[in-house]
């Protein structure tokens, strides 16, 4: 979503620094547009989701970029051979400033190299591999979805009535909460600025966030599993009976917010996404890969207790 902040909470206590990229412009021949401009350009934005939004297609520094040239464009997806993933791996090089220092490592250094080029080719597989398993999910996400008459649209456009589910499409799966009635809607989600998941008594607006949504009660999936819906009255309670809670299980694939809203439903709760496991998350696929590279921190050639070790243990694990 494009925001305004203060840019004290963009940098969020990282380093900064002014870059207009003029260089990189100037090969492009584009010349930066009047400040009122650029303003205008940022402005306009505000407050819309980016459905289009891609790490190396359409980021950050497209937008800042379009805003100020007119014409969008960022060095760092143009680098595409560098994705966050080889970024990691190469971080991971630690080098010494005493190049004699660096000589006496060198040997030892090589069972680190071979850890991180070993590496390098297992996430390669992994990541076609993922592709492959990605757009299945994404080919079952589709007639998933199409199951149901009711089209995705906005907010102001579907009628609820209590004990309905709502269906949110996000950008790459879709969120769910039960409709408790007077605007209001019950489902679990992150807690802000938090890691664990709650259950949260919110306005459907708010959860809604901007995005296409309709009515999908499920009933041909609830169907096939024999499970007739509840009394309305009984699925509000439900719902209601969880609020304010922590659901230290939720897990993605095991039990997450479609798991809850159709427990609410019917007694009984069930994943469409879930049943297509297949898309899991890239850092599921790659973050065994990579963690596997640091073990060879111990060869010798790096301290594995240095700060850039941790730094980068840390960022993995993350």
């Amino acid at each position: 979503k494009y925001t305004v902040n203060s840019l004290t909470d963009v940098v969020e206590g990282c380093e900064c620094r002014v870059n207009n990229l003029e260089t990189a412009a100037k090969s492009k021949n584009l010349v930066a547009l009047d400040v009122d401009q650029i303003i205008s350009r940022a402005y306009s934005k505000e407050g819309l989701i980016e459905r289009d939004y891609h790490i190396f297609n359409n980021n950050c520094e497209v937008f800042a970029t379009w805003c100020r040239y007119g014409q969008g464009f960022s060095l760092q997806s143009e680098a595409k051979e560098g994705k966050p993933l080889i970024e990691t791996i190469e971080s991971v090089h630690i080098m010494s400033d005493n190049a004699n220092e660096q000589k006496e490592r060198s040997t030892s250094g090589w069972g680190f190299v071979a850890g991180v080029v070993a590496a390098t080719a297992g996430a390669a597989a992994a990541f076609w591999e993922y592709k492959r398993e990605r757009s299945e999910f994404d080919e079952q996400l589709t007639q998933i979805r199409k199951e149901c008459p009711n089209p995705f649209v906005s907010i102001h456009n579907i009628k609820p009535i209590a004990g309905d589910l709502i269906e949110i499409k996000r950008k790459d799966y879709s969120h769910w909460a039960v409709y408790v009635g007077n605007g209001f809607a019950v489902h679990l989600n992150r807690n802000a600025n938090e890691f664990d998941y709650k259950y949260m008594l919110s306005p459907l607006k708010d959860v809604v966030d901007g995005c296409e949504c309709r009515v999908n009660n499920l009933e041909k999936a609830a169907s096939g599993r024999n499970l007739v819906a509840l009394d309305v009255n009984e699925i509000v309670r439900r719902a209601y009976s969880r609020q304010g809670q922590v659901e230290e299980n939720y897990d993605l694939f095991k039990y997450n917010c479609e798991d809850f809203v159709t427990w609410c439903r019917y007694g009984h709760g069930f994943s469409l996404q879930s049943d297509a496991k297949t898309g899991k998350p890239l850092i599921e696929t790659f973050g065994p890969i990579i963690n596997n590279a640091l073990k060879y921190t111990n060869s010798g050639s790096v301290d594995p207790s240095s700060d850039k070790v941790k730094e980068v243990s840390k960022t993995l694990n993350s």
